[in-house]
């Protein structure tokens, strides 16, 4: 079975008690290190807190990380709409460089419709 460091738990114990902001000074100095050598084990307690308590963090670039409120919470979710977005998007395009769309199996192309029609609906309907 999986155990966590004991890096891992102090910096997962620092966050937890955290309400607010969180500077990189302060994390530094609680685990007499640096930020560099810190820097993917936050990454992994970052994620793992939201996974695991629904605690979620956000960068504060320069600065450090800030606790987020339910309300920012919400809207940090416009990120991750955009990124879907995007891709649809993509996928749209490349679905359109199909340049002989009756060359292909019959699989091939109901596949071909339905990706497309899902990216088109995706990308039209977060817009």
């Amino acid at each position: 079975m999986y155990e966590r460091s004991e890096k891992t738990r102090k910096l997962c114990e620092i966050f937890r008690s955290c309400n607010g902001n969180l500077s990189y000074e302060t994390i530094c100095n609680e685990m007499n290190d640096t930020k560099e050598n810190l820097r993917p084990t936050i990454t992994r307690v970052v994620k793992m807190l939201e996974r695991d308590e629904g605690i979620v963090f956000g960068n504060v670039r320069t600065v450090g990380y800030r606790r987020l409120t339910d309300g920012e919470k919400v809207h940090s979710l416009d990120g991750f709409q955009r990124k879907i977005r995007r891709n649809a998007s993509n996928g749209t395009q490349r679905a359109h460089t199909v340049s002989d769309r009756l060359a292909l199996s019959n699989d091939e192309q109901l596949k071909l419709q339905l990706k497309e029609a899902a990216f088109m609906a995706i990308s039209k309907n977060l817009s």
